[in-house]
């Protein structure tokens, strides 16, 4: 599967394409979860511990995958780690709906599926008190 999403320009003539590569839609994708409040990070994609998918695009960006479907919607898989205190299900919601948006307005492209899967909290280390 290409990792690469091809756009056409719709234009009354056109003049060529444009090509995005997953490492730019990634990167799109990563400083839209940087706008969720409460998103502490990502974790790698994994299974028992070894890269779920080993395409080199996966290598690229273990932390998250993207593909696209026949019509050139994206899917992208996500693994959270979230601030300890928040509700999970409204932080996945505002990373879901903040993706497709940033995707959409900044790459053109739809997203079609975000998936998220919440790996892990992160909890504030405490400052321990000196005696």
């Amino acid at each position: 599967m290409n990792m690469a999403t091809k756009l056409e320009q719709t234009t009354s003539s056109p003049r060529g394409e444009i090509f995005i590569s997953d490492q730019a839609i990634a990167a799109v994708v990563r400083g839209a979860l940087g706008e969720v409040q409460g998103i502490y990070g990502l974790t790698p994609l994994s299974e028992n511990g070894v890269l779920g998918v080993f395409s080199k695009a996966a290598r690229e960006h273990s932390d998250l995958h993207i593909a696209s479907d026949e019509e050139g919607a994206l899917n992208v898989k996500l693994h959270l780690i979230i601030e300890y205190g928040l509700k999970l299900d409204t932080v996945a919601k505002a990373a879901i709906a903040t993706v497709r948006e940033r995707v959409r307005q900044l790459a053109g492209v739809e997203v079609a599926n975000v998936e998220v899967e919440i790996k892990g909290l992160h909890q504030p280390k405490k400052p321990q008190l000196s005696e």
